[in-house]
């Protein structure tokens, strides 16, 4: 029962953590691909052509591009979806901690994304001792069991 919990926990936080990078990630891909069709549709079409190229291949690429930036925004606005409904799962979870340094160190990870140097360094703590931070935090969640149980099943991450 205690591991499942701490189980539970740590996958729902883990998660959290992919689903961030990989909004992300998908919001810069869709940059990218926005920037390459506007590049490819400011080319002057009233100069002479290089050999080879053609307005219709190049009005293909286009369209192409265009095609996937729709479906990338529709993918990264349903993972925006449940990216938000986790971090209300987590605004939730941590009332649970007494520790500022507990939450705090839980932000820094799971919503801004840093790495353990990172959250070290603005400690002024070790990264063992981050992570010892980190572990208590989870131990905590842990022994609290029904309370964060009924939070994450409210949610829909434990079914």
């Amino acid at each position: 029962q205690i591991m499942k919990e701490l189980t539970e926990i740590e996958n729902f936080l883990n998660q959290l953590k992919c689903l961030l990078i990989e909004t992300s990630e998908m919001k810069a891909a869709i940059q990218r691909y926005k920037q390459e069709a506007d590049t490819i549709q400011a080319i002057r079409y009233d100069v002479p052509r290089v050999t080879g190229s053609h307005q219709s291949d190049l009005s293909d690429v286009v369209i192409q591009r265009e095609n996937t930036v729709k479906k990338l925004t529709e993918e990264w606005a349903e993972r925006e979806k449940q990216l938000t409904m986790q971090l209300e799962t987590l605004q939730n979870l941590l009332p649970l901690l007494p520790n500022g340094n507990q939450r705090g160190v839980i932000i820094a990870r799971y919503i801004n994304g840093k790495t353990w140097e990172m959250i070290a360094e603005e400690y002024h703590y070790s990264e063992r001792s981050i992570r010892r931070v980190h572990n208590k935090a989870i131990y905590e969640w842990q022994a609290q069991g029904e309370k964060v149980s009924s939070i994450l099943k409210l949610s829909g991450f434990v079914r």
